[in-house]
């Protein structure tokens, strides 16, 4: 029972990580390093605080419903990306909505690759998360 815990630990610890360094990597050779790194940071703050906030309540509902498909991961982790996305833009978006239409469409249209972004990298974190934590580690 200990290791199971050691890896799910494991998990929580490394895989809200992986997106931020696959976004570091596939931006440091066109934009540089320090500008590639800010946006490292900001998806690994993000990562982090969503594995906590819904990242560690998901992973004990589906312990206790005892499904351990890498499909369920996958589609718990994309909802996780865009329920922050949501969380972060979705206000903004209301917010311009007191100085027209316009503004509010624009800004939501302009932040649209970010939610797109919020998928991919719940999905990456939650597949490895899978991988790490869960694959050959069914609790029983």
């Amino acid at each position: 029972m200990k290791k199971n815990v050691a890896r799910v630990v494991m998990g929580f610890l490394v895989a809200p990580g992986i997106p931020a360094l696959i976004m570091y990597l596939a931006q440091v050779l066109t934009i540089g390093h320090r500008e590639a790194m800010q946006g490292a940071y900001v998806l690994a703050i993000i990562g982090y605080c969503s594995a906590i906030v819904l990242g560690i309540p998901i992973y004990f509902v589906l312990l206790y419903k005892k499904i351990y498909s890498l499909l369920a991961y996958l589609v718990l982790g994309a909802l996780t990306g865009v329920a922050y996305y949501g969380l972060l833009f979705i206000p903004t978006f209301f917010s311009n909505l007191q100085f027209g239409l316009d503004l509010a469409l624009s800004t939501l249209k302009n932040t649209l690759g970010l939610g797109l972004i919020g998928i991919i990298g719940g999905s990456i974190a939650s597949s490895v998360f899978w991988w790490i934590a869960v694959k050959n580690n069914k609790v029983t």
